[in-house]
């Protein structure tokens, strides 16, 4: 049987993972997200460059 302390702790430490692993994910999904666009816009550029220039 934990005590407490060693209780409190461990559900702390389930805490903290879930929060870095939501975190984590969020990043990630961000870093995917720009790399999309990124690689949209490159191709966007490479078949109609006329784009940018009339661009706001």
């Amino acid at each position: 049987m934990l005590s407490k302390r060693e209780n409190t702790l461990l559900i702390g430490n389930y805490i903290i993972a879930i929060v870095l692993t939501a975190l984590i994910s969020i990043e990630l999904s961000n870093l995917h997200y720009q790399f999309n666009q990124n690689y949209e816009q490159k191709q966007l550029n490479k078949y109609f460059p006329f784009i940018n220039c009339c661009r706001l």
